[in-house]
């Protein structure tokens, strides 16, 4: 399937393939922007397609009324419309491929266009010549060699006459900064193709040892992943790569630049985009979904047997006093019951929220307790607390209360074990 235009490029395309003797189909796209001109284009192409005696598809647009509606430039909307057109031609018609006319100065536009925009890796590359099932065989040709062609072989084309003016990006730098440019680099376009090339050469290299190093790191956490600061530091992994890594998730490079900025700090930093989060603690990076619905507080009453709290299960157990106590599981703590008051409270610790640690002397606040068990941003924030009234009785997995542990005149034991 070739995507016919009507200008020059895509002229010499079709004729190209014809002389060939490809079997091929030309799709031309009206997108309704130039009045009387937009339809001229459509009988021109078609009469193209009726001499090459080639299947012949067409549709038109209404560009504007779609780019107002989805908040897009004239250029990206018909750039939507069409290649999601074409995908149905192929599809619907069987077609294993879509030409387009890119040609040498395209692509010489396009890694002027990306730098100016501070593209550093996939963009320089410029245009490749096959990215799946779309090929740009005209890469090897100027604009100035498919002129000369066709007027040697006295082909017609269709001029569109918008190209000369420098409303839109691409026309300002085909028609203003190249230009100059060739006053440095007559060549321009010829050396641009050939770095673009050595450029794609160094980028698949890089790519093919950006995911060994990739799968290495970046690990399976909850619902999405973490890294590891240290191996990050250890394999000098820089914030483009990594950029490139994460990108899918939204987020900028400035974001990750900061986040590499503070990867030597022990201070946390936490960046959003979408419905991401990607947080960076004292030892690891992680990614994954922000999850809009907290669960709800948990209460438990005497006599219960167990509680749910997200993904916690808490096994709750009221017993008489024994010596076979074992007080090593962190997981599982035991009360003097007598001392509690029901309903106790299951929820995540608030800021604010102190208490008494047992063993140790005085109050101390939930947030400096974690801080100093140097525990992660995100299993800081995940920290439940069991709560007796307005007291909290134990900091789950970490330590109880003073206040409510169990001593020699405990009569009975309520013990509560975590199971993740």
């Amino acid at each position: 399937m070739l995507a016919v235009s009507g200008g020059v490029d895509s002229v010499i395309m079709a004729h190209l393939f014809h002389r060939a003797g490809f079997k091929f189909a030309i799709a031309h796209c009206n997108f309704q922007l130039r009045g009387v001109e937009s339809d001229a284009d459509e009988t021109f192409v078609k009469a193209l397609a009726h001499r090459l005696e080639v299947p012949f598809f067409v549709k038109k647009f209404d560009t504007e009324i779609y780019a107002v509606e989805y908040g897009l430039s004239i250029q990206m909307a018909a750039r939507d419309l069409r290649y999601a057109w074409f995908e149905e031609l192929l599809a619907g018609n069987k077609y294993k491929y879509l030409a387009t006319a890119h040609q040498k100065d395209d692509v010489a536009e396009t890694v002027l266009l990306n730098l100016i925009k501070g593209s550093i890796l996939k963009g320089l590359h410029g245009i490749l010549p096959k990215s799946n099932n779309l090929i740009r065989p005209l890469l090897f040709a100027s604009k100035e060699e498919i002129i000369a062609y066709e007027e040697y072989k006295k082909l017609n084309h269709r001029e569109d006459k918008s190209n000369a003016g420098s409303k839109y990006q691409r026309n300002l730098i085909r028609n203003e900064v190249v230009p100059i440019l060739r006053q440095i680099n007559p060549a321009l376009s010829e050396t641009l193709y050939l770095a673009s090339d050595r450029r794609h050469q160094v980028e698949k290299w890089l790519e093919t040892y950006s995911a060994k190093i990739k799968k290495e790191i970046l690990k399976p956490f909850h619902s999405g992943f973490q890294a590891c600061i240290s191996e990050l530091k250890e394999n000098d992994v820089p914030a483009e790569i990594f950029h490139e890594w994460i990108e899918e998730y939204g987020f900028n490079y400035i974001q990750v630049a900061e986040l590499f900025a503070s990867l030597y700090g022990t201070e946390s930093k936490v960046f959003l985009a979408g419905g991401y989060r990607m947080v960076k603690d004292r030892e690891f990076v992680s990614i994954g979904p922000v999850h809009d619905k907290e669960t709800d507080n948990v209460l438990i009453e005497k006599g219960q047997s167990s509680a749910i709290y997200g993904p916690y299960k808490l096994a709750i157990n009221s017993m008489r006093k024994s010596s076979t106590i074992d007080f090593s599981n962190p997981l599982v703590s035991y009360f003097d019951e007598e001392k509690l008051k029901y309903p106790l409270l299951v929820r995540k610790w608030e800021h604010g929220d102190s208490f008494k640690p047992f063993g140790l002397h005085g109050r101390k606040k939930v947030s400096d307790y974690l801080t100093e068990l140097k525990v992660s941003f995100q299993e800081k924030e995940n920290q439940l607390v069991v709560c007796s009234a307005d007291d909290i009785c134990w900091v789950v997995g970490k330590r109880i209360d003073d206040r409510f542990k169990v001593n020699e005149k405990t009569r009975h034991v309520l013990k509560i074990a975590m199971q993740v």
